[in-house]
């Protein structure tokens, strides 16, 4: 009897351990899968509009700098670089 519960315990072990299956699903931006943070960042900033609601720089308030301009942060094939683009009253930089 010990044998048949140390062999079904090493069994129920070895079939909920099993091996991980590599993701091979790219997020909705075409980026390859990443770590969790870089997938939220590529499905919720990456390729949307966005507006500045504070900015400091050295504890000076910037943010009146970028009022009235809305941003998008482009997707590239990389979670760590691409375009910006700003636009205000029609003109894109």
């Amino acid at each position: 009897m010990k044998k048949v519960l140390i062999g079904s315990f090493i069994m129920s072990c070895m079939a909920f351990a099993g091996c991980k299956k590599a993701s091979t699903s790219n997020n909705p931006n075409g980026l390859p899968p990443g770590s969790p943070l870089e997938v939220f960042f590529a499905e919720n900033v990456l390729n949307r509009t966005f507006v500045v609601e504070l900015a400091t720089e050295n504890g000076v308030n910037k943010t009146a700098d970028f009022t009235g301009y809305t941003f998008v942060l482009s997707s590239t094939n990389s979670y760590y670089d691409g375009p910006m683009t700003g636009t205000k009253s029609g003109i894109t930089i």
